[in-house]
């Protein structure tokens, strides 16, 4: 996937996209148990200021996305649209975004995290979003709030993102706030853009926060699609078919 010459550090750099990574990758079993040490004792600790960052960081990133959408940077109803948080840890953001009238949807590679938002009345499984562990259904926003450099197969998670977007829909990936020891890949944020555009994705803001990148990313065929067939088809995703039953159906043949 990615070559490179391990270095004194047992990180290697992609001769081609210049991206760090770890030379030898532990299993995804001790990268989940290593996820997993933050969030030991959760049941019995105090998340007041953990509540807060991340319902402030859920409300810029609903902005965003309504910036891409709507052309207008606000939070605002989301009206039956799907959210999946890749990485939800206990799941703060989710219940932000719930406020406002998303779906949401949770995975966390840590067994502890989907426990606790279990608990909370969240619709969160444990697992990585690269094993295809994502609830069965399309969204209109997918998003990695820290967590992406512990995906195992990022090129497969973006295959997989491919898949899972409803038409127009937006990835949003921002960078850092994980330990160390729970990421395999060091993203600057031209090896994140590469990695995207490399594999159907196309940038559609970039920048850093804190010193750490981030980037909205939309699929290269729905840019190509006129604008208005992208609203239709995803319309068409959002309703339910409508079945005729057999009377009326008999009705409306009659006249």
């Amino acid at each position: 996937m990615f070559s490179g010459s391990p270095g004194k550090d047992g990180l290697c750099e992609c001769e081609g996209c210049k991206l760090i990574f770890v030379g030898s990758p532990p299993s995804r079993t001790a990268l989940a148990a290593e996820r997993n040490k933050r969030f030991t004792g959760a049941w019995r600790g105090a998340h007041d200021s953990k509540v807060r960052g991340e319902t402030e960081a859920a409300a810029e990133i609903m902005a965003g996305y309504f910036a891409h959408t709507q052309n207008r940077r606000a939070v605002l109803n989301a009206f039956d649209r799907n959210v999946l948080d890749a990485a939800c840890g206990l799941g703060f953001r989710l219940r932000e975004f719930q406020r406002y009238g998303w779906y949401v949807y949770g995975l966390d590679p840590s067994a502890e995290a989907a426990e606790y938002a279990q608990a909370c009345f969240l619709d969160v499984r444990q697992g990585w979003i690269d094993e295809g562990a994502s609830p069965d259904r399309t969204y209109d926003l997918v998003l990695f709030a820290g967590g992406f450099g512990g995906i195992p197969d990022p090129v497969e998670a973006i295959k997989r993102l491919q898949k899972i977007l409803r038409p127009g829909g937006l990835v949003f990936v921002s960078i850092g706030g994980d330990p160390i020891s729970a990421t395999l890949f060091h993203y600057s944020g031209e090896s994140l853009r590469r990695l995207f555009m490399e594999n159907g994705f196309q940038v559609l803001e970039e920048g850093e926060a804190e010193g750490k990148p981030f980037a909205w990313f939309a699929r290269k065929k729905d840019a190509r699609a006129p604008k208005a067939k992208v609203a239709a088809e995803a319309e068409t995703e959002m309703k339910p078919e409508k079945k005729v039953e057999p009377e009326a159906a008999a009705v409306v043949k009659e006249a």
